[in-house]
């Protein structure tokens, strides 16, 4: 009688899931989570579904071009969020969240109305410590793809009071990845902080680039790591792939969250973060050719929090003055009075074609359209990169992240305050 009773529940319960469909079970299942998203619950989700979201559809007219934003949700996403990063390899669009959990949706899934992640297996909570990535929720930093292999940046604990920048690294299997660690720059931060850049680039000669914060070192150890060429804290570096040995390439940075090489031309774009206004857009042109300084915290546009008034002993050791060129520092291409909080920069002259220009987009957080903050912020710059046009895409959604697709000629965002993937497109 017992085991007819269970049989008969067991049926009960397929039909009840099968009446909701198999994607809103796990939907529901998810949300019973109040951690998020664990080894348990990982086993049992294998895709991740993305609807277009009615009344979603923004339309945008530039040089005469006309655009359409789309946005497709997913309540999984939004649950297992914030920051989450795209990446693009071998015609398949890749995602992971600052919880480290892996997805791909490949381009022949990706429809009009629809198209599915599917989960890959990793190692990664146990690696890592699956309660300190429920603590933190946002302890990966960025994603890259690259010769067969993927990278993962993210922020490492070593005990209760030690932090650090590190990258894991696994050769690509769409069953299962298993990382081991591949750089960390083994310099313990006392506090977890988002202040840490992390984002990866493909570099040139089999190097990767990435950015390094200050975990605000100039405040809390009361020095200038950015300055300090003995210390990796607040620097870009080139990684290579096989001999991990790694060249500073530039100095001065705070958090330089948008990474973006230009491998025609050899020049790095990015983004940083300035204290209280002071965000930037900085190019490093020929990177090889001498260590370029971008001034933090010596010279930025910003202030230091909480004041006014003015910390003399602070102020000594950082004393963010309101030029760069002065201190001989590299001045910013643009910098940003009140912050737009500046997230992913990618460059591209095939999503519209001006010629003879240079067009870069960047992501923006922050939470006042009025001021440029949650837009895609689009920039046309002369042959000396001298900005001529500056246009703003009001996604009212923080971009985390964007990457263009030239096979689709679409560029995808994650838009982490609904838990999205924004598509932006040609309307042809």
């Amino acid at each position: 009688m017992k085991s007819k009773i269970i049989i008969l529940i067991t049926v009960a319960s397929i039909l009840i899931i099968s009446s909701f469909g198999i994607y809103n079970y796990l939907d529901i299942m998810f949300k019973s989570k109040k951690e998020g998203l664990t080894n348990s619950l990982s086993v049992q989700i294998t895709r991740t579904r993305l609807k277009l979201k009615k009344n979603k559809i923004q339309k945008y007219n530039f040089y005469n071009t006309n655009l359409i934003l789309k946005k497709f949700t997913s309540n999984r996403l939004k649950s297992t969020g914030p920051r989450s990063y795209l990446n693009y390899y071998n015609q398949n669009l890749f995602l992971i969240t600052g919880t480290g959990i892996l997805m791909f949706a490949p381009l022949n899934k990706i429809k009009t109305e629809k198209f599915y992640f599917k989960i890959i297996n990793t190692n990664f909570n146990d690696l890592v410590g699956e309660d300190y990535i429920n603590s933190e929720r946002s302890v990966v930093k960025n994603l890259l793809i690259k010769n067969n292999k993927i990278y993962v940046s993210y922020i490492k604990k070593t005990n209760n009071e030690c932090f650090t920048n590190s990258i894991l690294v696994s050769n690509l299997n769409f069953k299962k990845i298993i990382f081991n660690e591949f750089f960390n720059i083994n310099e313990c931060q006392p506090f977890f902080d988002q202040q840490v850049g992390g984002n990866l680039s493909d570099y040139k000669d089999n190097k990767i680039l990435m950015t390094i914060g200050d975990y605000l070192s100039y405040e809390r150890q009361h020095n200038n790591n950015p300055q300090n060429m003995k210390s990796l804290i607040g620097k870009m570096i080139s990684i290579d792939e096989k001999t991990k040995e790694y060249k500073i390439l530039s100095l001065g940075h705070r958090n330089a969250q948008g990474l973006y090489y230009d491998k025609d031309n050899n020049i790095i774009y990015f983004t940083e973060h300035g204290p209280q206004g002071g965000d930037e857009i900085n190019v490093n042109i020929f990177p090889e050719k001498g260590i370029k300084n971008y001034g933090w915290a010596i010279s930025s546009y910003g202030e230091h929090y909480g004041f006014p008034p003015k910390d003399e002993k602070l102020y000594e050791i950082a004393p963010l003055n309101k030029s760069h060129s002065k201190y001989g520092f590299i001045e910013p291409i643009k910098y940003f009075t009140p912050a737009i909080a500046p997230t992913q920069i990618i460059k591209t002259e095939k999503f519209i074609k001006i010629a003879n220009k240079n067009i870069i987009y960047i992501g923006a957080l922050g939470g006042d359209v009025d001021e440029g903050d949650l837009s895609v912020h689009q920039f046309v710059l002369d042959s000396d990169l001298k900005i001529e046009q500056h246009n703003i895409i009001a996604v009212n959604d923080r971009v985390r992240d964007m990457i263009y697709i030239e096979e689709l000629n679409k560029i995808f965002l994650f838009l982490e305050s609904s838990g999205s993937i924004g598509v932006l497109e040609v309307d042809n």
